[in-house]
């Protein structure tokens, strides 16, 4: 670190998948916060913290890797002229979406939804009532577990970072029942008739549709809706147009990258 002036002083952290990016950043991370001293629970600890809340969302097992960072992230540090850490803030986060929603051949969906499948019989998450990962669409093609990553220590450690990061167990509980209603939204499923989607009538979809709704706090017919409707601007009016099967799906897994 260089002390003195006022020129900002960058690290840029790359390389391909394997290469050990996600743990130089620990190293670096660890040590800045160590050269610029400051007391235990501080601002330099909460730092520190937040490598397993987005290695948990933002890291997965690839067919190089069993634990690839699956993003981009520009951390920007500000430190004062007495060489402390001021702030410390994430100003851009690129996710791979389109994981959430399938992966390749012997690879897994994020590390999040299996340690809270893991975990589910904690009594933060039991009445969830989550299910085994086979019993969801978006796991099903997905390899279940990951060599060298306990999914149940992950959890613990998860969950310990959202409290130094003063995230209450409300608030926590909020965070784990959206992300059980992103995968359950996975197990919605349609069906055609005459080019119009419906919600198909198997009780896995059924069950899926209501459940999703129930995780994410809106009512079945809400959600339901703009699954299979689209608004059509004509002049000043606005019409619905019906959404194929196709479409339909496209939405849903739309609406599941978004929310995640």
């Amino acid at each position: 670190l260089r002390k003195g002036g006022s020129r900002n002083q960058a690290v840029l952290i790359s390389g391909e998948s394997g290469a050990g990016k996600t743990e130089s950043t620990k190293l670096v991370l660890s040590f800045v916060v160590e050269a610029l001293g400051g007391a235990e629970g501080g601002i330099q600890d909460k730092i520190m913290r937040t490598s397993p809340i987005l290695e948990s969302f933002g890291n997965a097992m690839t067919v190089r890797n069993n634990n690839s960072s699956r993003f981009g992230k520009w951390l920007q540090l500000t430190v004062t002229g007495a060489a402390r850490i001021q702030s410390c803030c994430v100003i851009d986060y690129l996710l791979e979406l389109t994981r959430v929603c399938g992966q390749g051949q012997g690879e897994r969906n994020y590390h999040v939804f299996f340690q809270l499948l893991r975990a589910r019989s904690e009594p933060l998450l039991e009445d969830l009532q989550l299910g085994e990962a086979q019993s969801y669409g978006y796991l099903e093609r997905s390899q279940l577990e990951a060599p060298g990553i306990d999914d149940g220590r992950c959890f613990e450690e998860l969950k310990d970072a959202l409290t130094g990061l003063d995230y209450t167990p409300t608030i926590q509980k909020e965070i784990y029942r959206t992300v059980a209603g992103v995968l359950t939204l996975g197990n919605i499923n349609f069906a055609e008739d005459k080019d119009a989607a419906r919600v198909s009538d198997d009780e896995s979809s059924q069950a899926g549709l209501y459940r999703a709704a129930w995780l994410l706090g809106v009512d079945p017919g809400q959600l339901q809706k703009p699954l299979l409707f689209r608004q059509i601007m004509v002049g000043k009016d606005v019409t619905q147009a019906k959404r194929n099967s196709a479409q339909a799906k496209s939405v849903r897994d739309g609406l599941a990258r978004l929310i995640y």
